[in-house]
């Protein structure tokens, strides 16, 4: 487990559409990923926003993810 402050968020309000937190302080459902390529890569891979959210999660989400990584590895 890591701190929610290292992880990139990924939310879902309750009226609109998915997005990419930021500030992490959106209203709404939220899906954390590690900030690094390969986690991003495999959460993409295993449609796991999808699963989190129950719903379809455009690739554009995963790409902005992928391009807030730090570069940094696991753990």
């Amino acid at each position: 487990m890591l701190p929610q402050n290292t992880l990139l968020r990924a939310v879902k309000p309750k009226a609109g559409d998915i997005a990419v937190d930021v500030s992490g302080k959106a209203d709404g459902r939220g899906a954390y990923v590690c900030r690094c390529s390969e986690c991003v890569n495999r959460a993409r891979k295993m449609r796991r926003l999808e699963k989190t959210f129950k719903c379809k999660v455009s690739d554009e989400i995963y790409d902005i993810l992928g391009r807030l990584c730090d570069g940094g590895t696991c753990g």
